[in-house]
Parts: C-alpha cells; sequence; structure tokens
C-alpha cells in the first residue's frame, strides 16, 4: 500500500531506534541472506538453525473452518490428478488429452487456496462462487474420467468383464461397486494402470449380531449412544482402546474465540464439552463384502448419520458421515482413545510427515492443542499403533494417545451461516503391527481418497492388452504422486517422492516407446539425462525428496 511505501522511504533514511529498511526483490533479498549467513558461520563455533516445523501459535481454527470448502478442494486435487493421469494413458495410446480444459480448472483450484478462502475465514459470497467452482471442477472430471475410460474400454482386446483403472502410483487390490453391490478386486490393479477383471459373487465375511460385529481383523462391540465399547485385534491378540475408554464418541466444545471468530481454537474449547452419548438409533446394514451398522444421532437441531463399515478383506474400519449440522459456535469433534504408549502422534503434511508432541510437558507443547494433518494421524509404541485416516479433514487434537478428528467449526463472522447445512465426509480407524511405513498407513490412506475407478466392457476385438500400467516404482518408500502431459510438449512428466523419511535407491519403471528420460525441476525444466534399461531409470532419493522425470519418445 502507500502508507506501506512510504513507511519503507522514511526507515530507509536511517531513523534513531530504528533498523535501516530496503525495499528489495525476494530472490536477491534470499541471496543476501545466504552470503550473510555464510559468512557468520565461518566466525561462528555453532550457527543459528531451526530444524523442524515453524508452529503458528495462532488461526488453528483455519483447519476447520468452511468444511464443504476444505471438501472441495481435497476432492479436487485428487479427481484433476487422476484425471490428469488417465488423460496421459489416452494420450500414450493415440487418444487426446484436453490441456486447456484442466489448466482452466487447476487455476480455479489454485484461485481458492487463495487466504482467505481455503483457511475459511472469507465473507459468505465468497462462499458461494467457490460452491459453483468445485461442482464444475468435480463435473468436468467426471464427464472426462468417462470419455477415457470409455476410449480405452472401446480398443481393448478382451473377452469383456469389468475394466478397473488405478489412479495411484502403486498396485493395489481394492473395492469397486458392480451392479449397486460392493466388491474386492481379487486382481491387483497395476499402478497408473488398469486390468480387466471377470465379476464374482460377493462374499461378505462379516458377522453382525446385535451390537456386534466381526471378522477376520477384529471384534467390535457399540454401547445404545453407538460409541465403540470394544474393539479386539485379532492379529495382535490386543485391544485396541484404552481401557475403561469408548471409541467413536462425538463431542460438542462451546467455541468462542477471543479475537478472530472463523480464525482461531481457543485451548479452554477442550475443556467445555458436551459428550453425545444419548441413545441412538443402531440399524444393521450390509452391501456387498463390507457389513456393519449405520447410526443416527440428534444434538439440538442437528442430525449425525453415521455407517460404520468392517470388510471382507481389508483391516481398515471406515465411518462415512452424512451430517445436518444448525448450530454456532460450536465445534464438532470425533475420538479415538488408542491403547498405546505414545510421547509423539505421526502427522502427514504435503509430500512428507512430521512429528509433533502429544504431551503438554511446556508452553510450546501445550500450544500445539490443535494441529494441522492431511490424509492421515498415527500414534504407535513399539510393535503396535493405529492411524485415523480422513478424506476431507485438516484439524485434528491429540493428547496422550487420543486422537480427535475436528469435524465442524461453526463460526458466525465473517460468515454468518458458516458450517450450517449438509455435510459429507469418511474417516478411516486403522489398527496395525509394527510402525506406520510397515503397515502401510501411507498407501491406506492414498487408497482411501483415491478410489479405483470402474466400468462394465463387451467383448471387444481391439488392440490394447487386458493389463497395463503408465509408471510405478519399485520402492514402498516411493510415492508416484502424479502422471501428466509435459507443460511444453507431448512428453510424460512422472513426479514422485520419498514418503518415509529414509534414504533410499529405487528403479522407476514406465510403459514402452520412451526413449530418453531426463531429471527435471518442479518446473519441468531439464536439469540432467539419465540411462534407461528395460524400460526402466534408477534413482537415489533423500529424505521426504520431491523428484520429476520427462519422459521422450
Amino acid at each position: 500500500t502507500y502508507e506501506m511505501l512510504e513507511r519503507g522511504r522514511r526507515l530507509a533514511k536511517g531513523l534513531p531506534g530504528m533498523p535501516v529498511a530496503k525495499i528489495s526483490l525476494l530472490y536477491p533479498t534470499l541471496c543476501a541472506m545466504e552470503k550473510e549467513f555464510g559468512e557468520a558461520s565461518e566466525k561462528l563455533l555453532h550457527s543459528p538453525r531451526w530444524d523442524g516445523e515453524l508452529y503458528l501459535e495462532y488461526h488453528r481454527g483455519t483447519y476447520t473452518s468452511q468444511a464443504a470448502t476444505k471438501r472441495g478442494n481435497r476432492k479436487s486435487e485428487l479427481a484433476l490428478g487422476a484425471t490428469e493421469a488417465l488423460s496421459a494413458t489416452d494420450l500414450y495410446f493415440g487418444g487426446s488429452y484436453d490441456s486447456e480444459g484442466l489448466a482452466l480448472a487447476w487455476r480455479d483450484v489454485l484461485h481458492d487456496q487463495f487466504h482467505d478462502i481455503l483457511p475459511g475465514s472469507s465473507i459468505r459470497s465468497v462462499y458461494e462462487f467457490t460452491k459453483e467452482d468445485y461442482e464444475r471442477i468435480l463435473g468436468y472430471t467426471k464427464d472426462e474420467c468417462k470419455s477415457k475410460l470409455t476410449s480405452i474400454a472401446r480398443n481393448l482386446k478382451t473377452d469383456g468383464g469389468i475394466l478397473v483403472y488405478n489412479p495411484l502410483g502403486f498396485e493395489r487390490a481394492g473395492e469397486i461397486t458392480v451392479d449397486g453391490e460392493t466388491l474386492r478386486t481379487q486382481t491387483a490393479i497395476p499402478a497408473f494402470g488398469y486390468a480387466v477383471i471377470k465379476p464374482r459373487k460377493p462374499i461378505c465375511d462379516v458377522r453382525v449380531d446385535g451390537l456386534t460385529a466381526e471378522n477376520g481383523y477384529y471384534r467390535l462391540t457399540l454401547d445404545r449412544a453407538g460409541r465403540i465399547t470394544e474393539l479386539f485385534d485379532k492379529r495382535a491378540m490386543r485391544h485396541v482402546l484404552l481401557p475403561g475408554k469408548v471409541g467413536n464418541e462425538f463431542s460438542v466444545h462451546e467455541d468462542y474465540s477471543l479475537k478472530y471468530d472463523a480464525w482461531d481454537i481457543e485451548e479452554f474449547a477442550e475443556r467445555k464439552a458436551y459428550i453425545l452419548d444419548g441413545e441412538a438409533v443402531i440399524t444393521q446394514v450390509s452391501d456387498g463384502e463390507r457389513a456393519g451398522f449405520r447410526i443416527s444421532r440428534s444434538y439440538l437441531g442437528s442430525t449425525i448419520e453415521q455407517t460404520l463399515w468392517l470388510h471382507s478383506e481389508s483391516p481398515r474400519i471406515d465411518f462415512e458421515h452424512s451430517i445436518d449440522w444448525r448450530e454456532k459456535h460450536n465445534l464438532l469433534k470425533l475420538a479415538f482413545p488408542i491403547n498405546v504408549r505414545a510421547t509423539s502422534a505421526t502427522c502427514e503434511i504435503q509430500f512428507g510427515h512430521t512429528v509433533r508432541p502429544t504431551h503438554r510437558n511446556t508452553s510450546w507443547d501445550s500450544a500445539k492443542f490443535e494441529v494441522c494433518a492431511h490424509k492421515w494421524v498415527d500414534v504407535s509404541e513399539y510393535g503396535y499403533g493405529a492411524a485415523l485416516l480422513n478424506d476431507c479433514k485438516y484439524g485434528h487434537s491429540i493428547k496422550d494417545s487420543t486422537i480427535k478428528l475436528t469435524c465442524l467449526k461453526c463460526a458466525d463472522f465473517p460468515d454468518p451461516t458458516a458450517d450450517e447445512g449438509h455435510h459429507e465426509f469418511t474417516c478411516s480407524l486403522l489398527p496395525h503391527n509394527g510402525d506406520l511405513r510397515e503397515a502401510g498407513v501411507i498407501r491406506e490412506a492414498y487408497a482411501l481418497n483415491q478410489p479405483l475407478m470402474a466400468m462394465t466392457v463387451d467383448k471387444t476385438d481391439g488392440a490394447l492388452p487386458e493389463m497395463f500400467s503408465m509408471a510405478s516404482c519399485d520402492s514402498a518408500a516411493v510415492i508416484i504422486d502424479g502422471i501428466k502431459k509435459a507443460e511444453d510438449s507431448d512428453d510424460l512428466i512422472v513426479r514422485m517422492y520419498e514418503s518415509f523419511g529414509s534414504s533410499v535407491k529405487c528403479n522407476v519403471r514406465f510403459a514402452e516407446g520412451f526413449k530418453k528420460a531426463y531429471l527435471t525441476n518442479l518446473m519441468e525444466r531439464d536439469i540432467e539425462e539419465l540411462p534407461i534399461s528395460d524400460n526402466s531409470v534408477s534413482l537415489e532419493l533423500c529424505p521426504f525428496e520431491i523428484v520429476t522425470l520427462r519422459l521422450k519418445k
């Protein structure tokens, strides 16, 4: 602003007691700082250095405010990534790639990540526009994915079956819906690829009796309020929940911020809680290869409908939510007290994870009463733990070994109707042996967020094989996060990162026909050529390193 520039002009003259200011561009400033730091380091025995998260002890409400926008952002990002990958596959087979349409959709997503839009601290009319944006983006990606799958399907050489596409960078079996029923693929679907599988009759190994459900992994019992009173892990032969505690427990917290309504959550909110322990309406449900309970609760003028699923062949326990919320100045949280000794929790962030304390030993620890995480949070002791996965939430509170997912925050300024209305989201509890890396927590969280795509195909006599993978990696630590057409050509861009926090050697394999491979920066500018051997390149990644490849035909 004019005032800022004038202030800078005056400070540049050197006022008594004030630093001398200089207005500059960012890059020269960083270069100067780097030079000064290097010179100072040579004179100092110990250079000043910060390692770890710079946690902001403020604005914790922005992880949760405007839940519909948070959901739209997550779903749109993932849908566009899947559309890019599927379009790149279609392009590889001689089809098309809608670069312009994808670019316009991405610009809308990035626009809606602006401060204060995504943090949830804008006025009401802003969120009327973001709602339209996300509906348009998700409609576009749905149509594009259907078009690309149809294009592949009509060119297959197959006797018919179900075409299943995997939009993730690792092979996996998973659940699909066929004729209105959920079944699990017996074939592992290749990374960023597809397979034609034969339909089969779903077989459900989940037994539901009264308020108890049981499968090959767990025995689970509810109380009349819909809370989990017992969760016994048959693999580890131990109880998942803390003795005397219940899981799947909703609580409502009084939420009056001292200064900024939509921005902040105060620490005292945790101490002013109302537990939803009234009797719920509980019915048994089944769907193909999964079964469980539908739990309906009410709170004042709001209703919470939750469907709890146990699966025949998956260790995940899924909680699907449909909430009609009509309250103000309330935080809605969902708690799972895990029976482990954990002094820290591991939280996913973009392209990696960070570790945060679960205790309140110091003022710095106490300040982290509400933290941000992306698709998962994990608490573990040596040999055992549990992760809480989600498909569109970011706010969490973790104390000792209890994980609480912050579901809704109902500020009334600057949007007087914030978080009122209908909400849908899914979270999953994933108990596991070993640590989160050995248990595949990261991949399970990706799988929850990126379902397999499926469509029925007839017999066709085309040229495409019944199974195909565009790109894959032989290291469990490396996640190929996306593939797409290059911005400046029809080259294939493959972006990956190291997810365990380890140094790793790996081989990235890709489809036939690519003659050259280049390591690039994030702007897709070539750094060096890599040798190709048997349709793959060898890489060494540092902990959490992001790597981008360009493949040329």
